[in-house]
């Protein structure tokens, strides 16, 4: 009944952290919400996320693994996106993100980077996104930048394509040049 914003920090450490069905229910001019979520490079963060809600979070940083994915485990690439989760000022410092069928995890005032990552089934929009060694697609959506965010650039190492139903996208330069850019094998 308060409008008052929520936002609270975890710390990890080492150790890993699940958190089942993230949501905030508030009226619209509440914006609760967890704030930075961070490890210490060695743990695990999984979100699970429950059927048509939206979580938020200000930011995910310095974990080896995050993985996103849905409550109840379907492993159908193809499925419907109807668990999405806003983290607001990206996720950084991440050995691998791995996102599975039927998520979308949105960043709209940051950016994306991770040493790996697996994305199946899934949309993943940011400011800037960079997987700097190897990322796997399968029927998979990377949007890098927006006219709210501007920016704009998606930097890929190798790629792994396991099916054609893949879209990548990525802002213009002011040159006019693409920002897509891949620097290993496909």
């Amino acid at each position: 009944s308060a409008y008052e914003s929520v936002n609270y920090n975890i710390a990890t450490g080492k150790f890993n952290l699940t958190w089942k069905d993230l949501t905030y229910q508030a009226s619209e001019r509440v914006w609760q919400r967890v704030g930075t979520i961070s490890g210490n490079g060695k743990g695990t963060f999984t979100v699970m996320l429950g059927s048509n809600n939206i979580y938020a979070i200000d930011k995910i940083s310095n974990f080896a693994t995050v993985n996103i994915c849905k409550e109840e485990a379907n492993n159908d690439p193809e499925n419907q996106i109807v668990n999405s989760g806003l983290v607001r000022k990206g996720i950084s410092s991440v050995g691998t993100l791995h996102m599975y069928p039927g998520t979308m995890i949105s960043c709209d005032a940051g950016s994306i980077s991770a040493k790996n990552a697996v994305i199946q089934g899934s949309i993943l929009c940011a400011k800037d996104i960079t997987i700097s060694n190897t990322v796997t697609l399968e029927s998979a959506t990377l949007e890098a930048g927006s006219d709210a965010v501007g920016d704009g650039k998606l930097i890929l190492g190798s790629v792994i394509v396991e099916d054609t139903k893949n879209y990548l996208e990525a802002k213009l330069s002011n040159k006019g040049k693409s920002q897509l850019s891949i620097s290993g094998t496909v």
